[in-house]
Order: structure tokens, then C-alpha cells, then sequence
């Protein structure tokens, strides 16, 4: 969804947010349009998880660096976020203890 063809169509100074999935962002036309001195950006995930050391968003010109901040992937750990998941998980256990289908199936019961 981010890449280069979208960031030429953004602002100058424009602020990319990503708290969602790395994916999202193309790294290496991020990496570009941060060297450029064309965005910033605020990422909470990058793909791949975990990186590595060449991945292209840890290896900036200074003015780049200067135009990133990078989060180890919590966006979802505030107490407002444990509080919802806890009571939206003992919902979910109840409805299968009086044998209705949970909301949030991962196994496809």
C-alpha cells in the first residue's frame, strides 16, 4: 500500500504511521523517501519480525534516522488494550462453555 508511486502523491514532510503489519510499507522506497528528506514515519511493525541486520530501514543517512522512530511492535500493550482483549477472551469462553460459537475463532471451529 505504501510505496514509492504513493509517497510521490503525499505531502512534503508528510508522517507515514504504521502500527498495523509490516508489510503495509515497501522498506526500501520508505528508506528512500527518508534519506530523501521527502517523509517521516512512525513504525510500530516492520516486515520482516524479527529483521535483520541489512534490513534497509536500520542501515540510513543520518538525515534519515533523524526522520524515523521505530517501536519494538507494542502499539497493543496499554491497559486499556489488555483490559478489552481479557474481557473480550473470558466472553469468548464463555459462549463455548454454553455451546455457541466464539467471536474470535483462529482454529476454525
Amino acid at each position: 500500500m505504501v510505496r514509492k508511486e504513493t509517497i510521490e502523491k503525499m505531502k512534503q514532510d508528510a508522517i507515514i504511521i504504521n502500527v498495523a503489519r509490516g508489510e503495509i510499507v515497501n522498506n526500501e522506497d520508505l528508506a528512500e523517501a527518508l534519506n530523501d528528506g521527502r517523509v517521516f514515519a512512525g513504525l510500530d511493525v516492520i516486515a520482516p519480525e524479527p529483521p535483520s541486520a541489512d534490513h534497509p530501514l536500520f542501515n540510513l543517512t543520518e538525515a534519515g534516522k533523524a526522520r524515523l522512530s521505530i517501536t519494538p511492535h507494542i502499539a497493543g500493550t496499554t491497559d486499556d488494550a489488555f483490559i478489552r482483549m481479557s474481557e473480550w477472551s473470558y466472553a469468548d469462553m464463555v459462549k463455548v462453555m454454553n455451546g455457541e460459537r466464539p467471536n474470535n475463532v483462529v482454529n476454525g471451529l
